[in-house]
């Protein structure tokens, strides 16, 4: 019985040429990835970039309509019998996977003073890991609707926001001595605001998906810089 030869169209490949076949397809598909992965962070930034300022024009309108900055993020998204959704509420939502913003006003409850030293008690939305890392002892924050001749301006925090019943407290020094008990703050308008700079109306804040800061202090977590970050 004779064997039939084979022809050179019917060899297989060989060992090397398998291995080189292999590499060109890890090449090709690591520069497929590499380049996706560009793309993605990249998409990730813009949308950071954009909802940043979504939220600044809705603060800006919050502003013109209230004469007053928002305490948090939720108030831009609540429709009330005097103002309107200044932000889409789904805007952030469909984000949050990758990012998150947060304003750094929050709501003022009540305050006192003893001496020259003011306590602001305040309501925050935010946790309080995020409130002990955006308002720390040394940092400026501005106080406003609370007092305009013993509380309100530009001051430097002089203790971290720490938790005080259902919500957290900050103190500072004021200009002169004020004793004064607890008392209720105005139901709007009173707030207290976390700035980075003692001229900046109003901070924005990008957050890691956790919840935290995304850089290692508030002041490079402002958007929109902080957007490079982002993914």
């Amino acid at each position: 019985m004779k064997l039939k030869k084979k022809v050179a169209g019917d060899m297989g490949m060989t060992l090397v040429e398998v291995l080189i076949t292999l590499m060109i397809i890890g090449i090709m598909s690591g520069i497929a990835y590499v380049g996706l992965a560009g793309a993605r962070k990249s998409s990730t930034q813009n949308a950071c970039r954009t909802a940043y300022q979504a939220v600044s024009l809705a603060v800006a309108n919050y502003q013109a309509d209230n004469q007053s900055l928002p305490p948090s993020l939720a108030a831009l998204s609540l429709q009330t019998s005097t103002n309107p959704v200044y932000l889409n509420p789904g805007l952030l939502a469909t984000t949050s996977t990758n990012f998150g913003l947060t304003l750094g006003t929050s709501q003022v409850t009540s305050y006192s003073s003893s001496g020259t030293t003011r306590t602001i008690y305040f309501a925050s939305t935010n946790s309080s890991t995020l409130m002990a890392a955006l308002l720390t002892s040394g940092d400026p924050i501005s106080i406003a609707g609370v007092d305009s001749t013993n509380f309100d301006g530009t001051w430097t925090a002089t203790s971290t926001a720490s938790t005080s019943g259902s919500g957290y407290k900050v103190t500072y020094t004021g200009a002169s001595s004020y004793t004064l008990s607890t008392t209720t703050a105005p139901t709007s308008g009173a707030i207290i605001n976390a700035v980075t700079t003692a001229t900046t109306p109003f901070e924005v804040y990008v957050l890691n998906p956790s919840g935290t800061l995304i850089a290692a202090t508030n002041d490079l977590s402002t958007a929109p810089a902080a957007c490079s970050l982002v993914g």
